[in-house]
């Protein structure tokens, strides 16, 4: 996770930033909760409740907070 995360803010925003300069927005306080929420939403999910497994219904479930995110995101841009 850590690994993908490092690659994709220096590779992929690097070559795209160098193509075409970009404006970067602060993290909002939304920003925060979101991560805040989704992160006790997976330790629920996938450490107290089944013993890491996350089940369909789970996982739809966290696919409907990053959907939901997103398009928070391009509503707010």
């Amino acid at each position: 996770m850590i690994g993908s995360n490092l690659f994709n803010i220096f590779l992929v925003v690097g070559t795209s930033a160098t193509i075409a300069p970009m404006h970067i927005q602060g993290i909002t306080p939304v920003d925060y909760g979101v991560f805040i929420f989704s992160c006790i939403l997976l330790f629920i999910f996938g450490w107290l409740y089944k013993k890491r497994i996350i089940s369909r219904v789970e996982g739809g479930l966290l696919l409907a907070c990053y959907v939901g995110y997103i398009v928070y995101l391009l509503i707010h841009a």
